[in-house]
C-alpha cells in the first residue's frame, strides 16, 4: 500500500507513541486507586516499545536500530549531535524521497500480483454452473430470485451483503454496522456494484464476482488494496430507506 511518508518521520512516531502512552495513563488512572510512581526503566521500556511499533515497516527496514538508539540517547539527553541541522534536512528529504520510490516498487508489485490472482479467479469462477457475465465483466449467479421491483440508479436499498476478497478474507459486511440491512445509495457506491444490485428484483440473493476496473481500481484512494478483484454476497431486502 502506498504510505504517506512526512518529513519529520521521528516525530510523527513520537506523536503517535505518546498518544498511546497518554491514552494508557488516563485509562489507569481511571480504572486503579494506586498512587505508586510507576517504575522509570518499565516506564521508559514502554516508551520504546511504542515508538518502535509506530515506525512502519519500510522505514524500519532502511534503518540500524542501534543508530537509532543512540541518536535518541543523544537528542533526549540535551547533548550534541553528530550531525547538524541543515545536515539533517538534507538526509531527511532524500530519505523520505527513497523511502517514497521503495513504496511505489512494492505498490506495483502488490497491484500486478492482485491482477493477475482476479483475473484467474474470474477466469475460473465464468466456467461454474450459474454463473453469468454482463458486457463489462461483471459476473453474477442467482441463489434465489425474488419478485419484487428492482431499483435504479437512483435508489437507496436495503441490503445484508458481505464483501471478500478472492483469498477468501472478508473486508466487510452489513452486520459488522450493526443488526438489520445496511442502507445503501447506488449513486455512492463503485460501478460494479451498483450494475449488480440494478440486475436484482427485491428480495433476491445474488453473489457477484467483481473485476477491478468496476471495483476501486489501480489507485484506490479508501485503503484497498489495488486492482483487487471483489467478491460480494447480497441480498436485496428492499427499496427505500
Amino acid at each position: 500500500m502506498k504510505q504517506a511518508l512526512r518529513p519529520t518521520l521521528a516525530a510523527a512516531a513520537l506523536v503517535a507513541a505518546l498518544g498511546v502512552v497518554g491514552a494508557g495513563a488516563v485509562h489507569a488512572q481511571t480504572n486503579s486507586s494506586s498512587t505508586q510512581p510507576v517504575d522509570k526503566n518499565k516506564a521508559s521500556y514502554v516508551v520504546g516499545m511504542d515508538l518502535a511499533n509506530n515506525i512502519p515497516p519500510i522505514v524500519k527496514d532502511e534503518v540500524d536500530p542501534r543508530v537509532v538508539a543512540q541518536a535518541f540517547t543523544t537528542t533526549i539527553e540535551g547533548g550534541k549531535p553528530t550531525i547538524s541541522d541543515a545536515e539533517a534536512k538534507t538526509i531527511r528529504e532524500a530519505f523520505v524521497t527513497q523511502l517514497r520510490a521503495k513504496a511505489q516498487v512494492e505498490y506495483g508489485k502488490v497491484s500486478a500480483q492482485n491482477k493477475q490472482e482476479g483475473d484467474a479467479y474470474l477466469a475460473k469462477n465464468r466456467a461454474q454452473a450459474g454463473v453469468k457475465t454482463t458486457a463489462d465483466g461483471l459476473q453474477y449467479q442467482v441463489i434465489s430470485q425474488g419478485s419484487g421491483p428492482r431499483p435504479t440508479a437512483s435508489d437507496t436499498v436495503q441490503i445484508n451483503y458481505t464483501g471478500s476478497f478472492v483469498n477468501g478474507q472478508a473486508f466487510d459486511s452489513s452486520a459488522s454496522h450493526g443488526s438489520g440491512p445496511a442502507s445503501i445509495s447506488l449513486s455512492n457506491v463503485f460501478p460494479g456494484f451498483r450494475e449488480g444490485l440494478m440486475l436484482m428484483s427485491t428480495g433476491s440473493h445474488y453473489k457477484f464476482v467483481i473485476p477491478s476496473n468496476l471495483a476501486y481500481g489501480a489507485e484506490p484512494k479508501n485503503g484497498f488494496p489495488p486492482n483487487a478483484t471483489l467478491i460480494f454476497d447480497v441480498t436485496l431486502v428492499k427499496i427505500g430507506k
